[in-house]
């Protein structure tokens, strides 16, 4: 059982969704283990393998076939990109949990109305974020599926004459029996395969984005302290202002090192995924320009692309967001009337400054920051590997 702190803080319409998806394969860091989060997991596994060796079947069987290889390999990053996130998720459990008790524990302490104004608005704002973000994924993933399923459905219901080879939403090859006779069945597995995969990307993202909101609301909280205690200098005597300047010091040392735990956590699987997303975006951007391409198959691999497109920049946006924040800590500071403040307080603004002056960053494998401007970098890196593709293609 979860303690009562833990469920009354985080079963709120802020962190409902968050914690429900993670709930799902049984991710989040304060689920006990148990005979139905071991289930859940079960369940993942063999979801994940009954797709994932199929199309490595496929692929070995069919390695001659460039067209054919390109559109197993798209559909094999999809399944490598849900198993790093599920590796990583689980094996940082511990982490995760300590940051969120540390969030709750931040949440916890007494805010002045004004500081809680802006908390609350960047609860709600990341809410409205990761809600929207959710619903156009899943969105665009059951309009791939659909595009394919459609067809299939209509044929079962309405028997023609004309026989046409189906197209799967996975490439897979069962060695051990025909196909065509468990058609339907094959269906239902890569459907509840997808779905389950995309709800695992999700809820890592809504993670992801929970906890760059809460260090991004908090630099602007305590550039927010700082404005009013030097607006209101004159009401405070000068040691009661060092003590304060001295605890807001403190605090933005503590928000940093939150930010240091995050990018542990995150910096490797956000390298893997995004290697991972430039190679599926060029090799599917193939897919698309091959001549025996269906319309149904073109729609398909749009959504596809579409959906990599999005996870990318919802991450790099992230990124973006903790960059301009950290940084406006160093702009508030510089638009306060520092001059009516005592000397040994502007000394301490000045170690303020001179932190600040550096954005808080996350990285992807200790070199690619995560901004609109990697972003960018991706995107022409990807125009790369394609011509690169087209042209072995």
């Amino acid at each position: 059982m979860e303690n009562k702190t833990e469920v009354d803080f985080f079963d709120n319409e802020n962190w409902y969704l968050t914690k429900y998806l993670l709930s799902i394969f049984g991710g989040w860091p304060f689920q006990q283990a148990s005979i139905g989060r071991t289930i859940r997991r079960s369940i993942l596994i063999f979801l994940w393998t009954s797709t994932f060796l199929p199309l490595l079947f496929k692929l070995f069987n069919n390695f001659g076939n460039i067209e054919l290889v390109l559109i197993c390999l798209s559909q094999l990053f999809l399944h490598i990109m849900t198993l790093t996130y599920t590796v990583y998720s689980i094996l940082n459990s511990d982490k995760e949990k300590i940051l969120l008790n540390k969030i709750k524990k931040q949440f916890e302490y007494k805010l002045s109305n004004n500081d809680r104004k802006f908390v609350e608005y960047y609860t709600y704002y990341n809410r409205k974020i990761i809600y929207g973000y959710t619903i156009s994924f899943y969105i665009v993933v059951l309009a791939g599926l659909t595009l394919v399923t459609v067809p299939v459905l209509l044929n079962n219901l309405f028997p023609s004459n004309v026989s046409s080879t189906p197209t799967y939403i996975f490439e897979v090859d069962y060695l051990f029996f025909d196909y065509l006779d468990y058609e339907n069945l094959i269906f239902l597995n890569a459907w509840m395969s997808i779905l389950c995969q995309t709800t695992i990307l999700i809820a890592f993202d809504c993670l992801y984005s929970q906890l760059t909101y809460f260090i991004s609301s908090w630099f602007y909280v305590i550039g927010n302290r700082m404005k009013y205690l030097t607006n209101n200098s004159k009401e405070i005597n000068k040691k009661q202002q060092y003590d304060l300047f001295n605890k807001y010091i403190e605090e933005h040392e503590r928000v940093l090192k939150f930010a240091s735990d995050v990018q542990s956590i995150y910096s490797y699987p956000l390298f893997i995924l995004i290697c991972i997303q430039m190679l599926t975006i060029s090799v599917t951007g193939c897919n698309i320009m091959s001549e025996s391409i269906n319309y149904a198959d073109l729609l398909r691999y749009v959504c596809y692309i579409m959906v990599q497109f999005i996870h990318l920049f919802f991450l790099c946006w992230h990124g973006q967001v903790l960059i301009d924040n950290s940084e406006n800590l160093s702009k508030i500071i510089c638009q306060m009337n520092w001059y009516v403040l005592p000397n040994n307080i502007k000394k301490l603004l000045i170690l303020i400054i001179m932190r600040s002056s550096y954005p808080c960053t996350l990285v992807a494998g200790k070199f690619l920051v995560m901004s609109f401007e990697s972003f960018a970098q991706v995107y022409n890196i990807f125009k790369y590997l394609f011509k690169t593709l087209i042209i072995i293609q």
